[in-house]
């Protein structure tokens, strides 16, 4: 067989687009809202405009709403080991 002389061009780059395929939820275009935002706008700390211990008590409060669940979990996971130890794996 013959192989056949296949002239191949060259791809020239005019700097069109295509199809964009941008589209919202990215992770780069959310990093770049994010910084831009961040650049125009005080932060939410700033706006509030909040002493120290006022600061710390909010962060307080909102560790002490998370801890009975995490305790429910951590209970929930251990009756769930015993049961797999003395009941499912015997």
């Amino acid at each position: 067989m013959k192989a056949k002389n296949k002239k191949k061009t060259d791809m020239i780059d005019d700097g069109r687009t295509i199809a964009h395929m941008d589209f919202d939820g990215m992770p780069w275009l959310q990093r770049r809202k994010r910084s831009q935002k961040n650049k125009d706008q005080p932060s939410e700390w700033d706006k509030l405009d909040l002493s120290r211990k006022e600061r710390r008590a909010m962060i307080f409060g909102g560790i002490l709403a998370i801890l009975p669940w995490a305790f429910l979990y951590a209970a929930l996971f251990f009756l769930a080991m015993l049961f797999l130890d003395f009941v499912w794996l015997r």
